[in-house]
Parts: structure tokens; C-alpha cells; sequence
């Protein structure tokens, strides 16, 4: 009796004027290498403005405003994650890596099995991650704990190979 659900929906608040835009920029322009003679852009007012010379259009351009990603078993996250409705950590990653900066705090007031936390750490932030649902608690905490666990490995065995290397 129903549309199967396909979409999520991701609100970025935050205070005042973004500290940091990282537009992604991965959709192929067709007319890539080419040269337009002319350019326009807005102001900061939100005025267009034009101009004259021109420049080489770039290989990608700002991806739209509709991301979409495969979502699934074993395609949304390769961990083992006893939870509904898992974001896709691509999109967690994207979003986080689009609004924020390394070493910045990134919130998430529904964490869930914390995909957003995860994927902050992953990515060099902060994270500060909240939950009502207490299963969804234990989740989350024994997946960073399993995150930070993989990192460190990952990190001993590099300074291993530099001993090694010495």
C-alpha cells in the first residue's frame, strides 16, 4: 500500500555562515577542454555578473543538490551491524567531508549505529554522536571501539615497516 521509501533526507545545520565549503566536485562535464569566451558568477550580494575573457572548461563540475548511492547488504557498510536503517557511509562521508575541516567537531543528535561518527573519525574530525535507543548505544560504541581498534593496527604495522625500513 505503499512506495517502497529510496530516499534520505540529511539536514546540515549550523550557526551563522559556513566555516568551510568542500563542493564536491565529481559530474562530468560534457563540454570539458573546451573554451568559453565568456563566464558568469554571483556576487556575493547575489547579483549576476559577466564577464569578457574567457577560460577552459573543467574536467568536473559541482555535483547537484540529489545525491544517490546503492544501499544493501554488504553495500552501505561492510560491518556487522544489527540495525534498520543504516546511512550509507559514502553519503555520511561526503557530507562530512563537504562541510567540515579536519580537526573540526561533527554532531549527529540521532547517531544510530553511529555511521556519521565513524566515518568523522575516518575522516581526521571530532564527533560528538547522541542516542535514545540503548541497543543503537551499544552498537555504535562497539563500532568505533572496532574502528579505532583497526586504525591503531593499521598504524603499528606502518611504523613496524619503518623499523624495519631503518
Amino acid at each position: 500500500m505503499r512506495y517502497t521509501p529510496t530516499s534520505h533526507t540529511a539536514f546540515v545545520l549550523g550557526k551563522g555562515r559556513p566555516r568551510s565549503v568542500n563542493l564536491l566536485r565529481d559530474k562530468p562535464n560534457k563540454q570539458a577542454g573546451t573554451y568559453k569566451p565568456t563566464w558568469s558568477r554571483r556576487t556575493r550580494e547575489g547579483n549576476r555578473e559577466t564577464g569578457k575573457f574567457g577560460k577552459e572548461v573543467a574536467p568536473f563540475g559541482v555535483r547537484s543538490d540529489v545525491w544517490v548511492y546503492l544501499i544493501g547488504n554488504n553495500v552501505t557498510t561492510k560491518d556487522k551491524v544489527n540495525h534498520p536503517a543504516l546511512m550509507p557511509e559514502e553519503m555520511a562521508e561526503d557530507l562530512i567531508v563537504s562541510w567540515s575541516r579536519p580537526g573540526d567537531l561533527v554532531f549527529d543528535p540521532m547517531c544510530g549505529a553511529g555511521t556519521t561518527c565513524k566515518m568523522a573519525l575516518l575522516n581526521h574530525r571530532h564527533y560528538l554522536g547522541m542516542e535514545i535507543h540503548e541497543p543503537y548505544i551499544h552498537e555504535a560504541t562497539a563500532r568505533l571501539a572496532s574502528v579505532r581498534a583497526e586504525q591503531k593496527r593499521r598504524l603499528d604495522d606502518r611504523l613496524g615497516e619503518d623499523d624495519r625500513a631503518s
